[in-house]
């Protein structure tokens, strides 16, 4: 049987709560020479503290809830997701909290999942790129349970963070411009989802100051996947008239469109340019590999 802190105050032979402020620094104060001689029966008893019971005193889980996105259909095969997860637990094993992901996620009724994120299961929640109305954020918020939102903004919701997907876009813009290409298409994201907008329309907001005119054919929804970006890809490069280079609104669907480019007989970047979103791991494996504009995903997790 593990040990307790009365086992700890019976071999002292002092109070419990004495043993209980010395291994919690608090919130009394213990002298010097009885918190070493708690820590020392402590470790020769081989105590170890019971987070359930902690969690019941102190209120706190030392927990983060972490909510993916309703519209990522395999969290293990998105490179966002890992890149932002990893940032997460890493920061978190920093700070001594755990990280607990919460996939119960129903877009028609979210009373399971906010009950799950309000039971006291967690101290806070991550929502990674929830669409902009979104039910189960607007509970949190009136619940007050401390939140932030990843990728997204709501007009009065919590904190966010994210990158700065117009000057992101302006670079992939300006690097094919400068590559001599004046047909440019842009495989866009799915579109309730506020990165994907924000990429589209700095999208045709930078193509105008270059003074390229776009074809309505050459904006495709590419739904952030590998799939959605070669059936788009595929679209526009079956066109006459189609574009030379591709914007791709993230490096899934730049994956897609390289693979269109290959089914097709369109030589990658010798017909065709393509740039990408985010810096997967993977673009530097393709052949050939992917030019892509770096998104940095551990950071904005971390913060």
């Amino acid at each position: 049987m593990a040990a307790t802190i009365k086992d700890i105050a019976k071999r002292l032979n002092v109070s419990v709560s004495t043993v209980s402020y010395a291994l919690n620094d608090g919130p009394r104060e213990v002298s010097p020479e009885t918190k070493a001689r708690v820590l020392k029966a402590a470790a020769e008893l081989d105590y170890r503290p019971n987070s359930i019971a902690k969690s019941l005193v102190t209120r706190t889980s030392f927990t983060l809830g972490v909510v993916p996105t309703e519209r990522i259909p395999d969290l293990a095969d998105m490179h966002y997701f890992h890149g932002c997860f990893n940032g997460i637990v890493n920061r978190a094993e920093q700070v001594d909290f755990d990280v607990l992901t919460v996939t119960r996620y129903s877009v028609s009724d979210g009373r399971a999942m906010v009950n799950a994120l309000s039971d006291g299961r967690v101290d806070g929640v991550i929502f990674l790129a929830p669409r902009s109305e979104c039910p189960v954020v607007d509970a949190v918020i009136r619940r007050r349970i401390p939140s932030v939102l990843m990728s997204s903004e709501m007009a009065t919701g919590p904190a966010t963070v994210g990158c700065d997907n117009e000057h992101g876009i302006r670079l992939a813009v300006e690097h094919l411009y400068k590559l001599g290409h004046r047909k440019i298409g842009h495989i866009a994201g799915t579109e309730i989802l506020d990165d994907a907008r924000s990429r589209l329309s700095a999208f045709i907001g930078v193509a105008k100051e270059f003074g390229l005119s776009v074809d309505e054919r050459w904006v495709r929804n590419g739904q952030f996947s590998p799939e959605g970006g070669m059936f788009a890809a595929s679209q526009m490069l079956r066109l006459e008239n189609r574009p030379t280079a591709i914007v791709c609104a993230n490096d899934d669907s730049a994956l897609g469109a390289l693979w269109a480019a290959r089914e097709l007989g369109v030589s990658v970047p010798g017909q065709l340019s393509l740039v990408g979103f985010d810096d997967a791991d993977f673009s530097r494996h393709t052949t050939p590999g992917i030019t892509t504009v770096a998104q940095p995903l551990n950071a904005m997790g971390a913060a």
